[in-house]
């Protein structure tokens, strides 16, 4: 793959995140995981964890599901809430993406995804939100998610999140 110069960073960027950033744009994992299930939006799915990026904030987990590769993010400070309120924040942070990208989200996430080159998808679970992309664009969105998701989106739903009191 190519290096690309990553863009400014904001003011709170870590060292750990420059690290992951990179990490994350060459597709090199920390860790590898086992085979897992996901909900894709209609149904359940086999996805196989390839591994995570870890951030100051939380962390990616990258899965295979067919032809997409799945981006899970994580962020440390929705595991702490009750399971309501994780709801809550979740739908608002979909809410947030859905409006800023709008033409990359949907609740049908793998049908849209193989229609487009990427979908922003509601969070399950532990997941704040979820981010597929068919293979063949992969590097491109990885990129994407960098300039977008990482460096401008991210920031924005962790203040959210720290000046919210549900």
């Amino acid at each position: 793959m190519t290096n690309i110069k990553l863009p400014n960073m904001t003011s709170n960027t870590t060292p750990i995140d420059l690290n992951a950033y990179k990490r994350f744009l060459d597709g090199e994992v920390e860790k590898h995981a086992s085979d897992t299930k996901i909900n894709n939006g209609t149904s359940i799915v086999n996805a196989v964890n390839v591994g995570s990026y870890s951030f100051s904030w939380g962390k990616i987990v990258e899965q295979l599901s067919g032809e997409f590769f799945i981006w899970k993010f994580q962020i440390s400070t929705l595991a702490k809430k009750t399971h309501g309120e994780r709801i809550y924040f979740q739908e608002q942070i979909f809410n947030y993406l859905q409006s800023k990208h709008p033409e990359h989200s949907s609740e049908h996430a793998i049908l849209v995804a193989g229609l487009h080159d990427k979908c922003i998808f509601l969070g399950i679970k532990e997941d704040a939100f979820i981010i597929a992309s068919p293979m063949q664009h992969e590097y491109k969105n990885r990129i994407w998610v960098h300039m977008h998701i990482l460096n401008k989106d991210i920031p924005e739903i962790l203040s959210y999140i720290n000046n919210t009191q549900q």
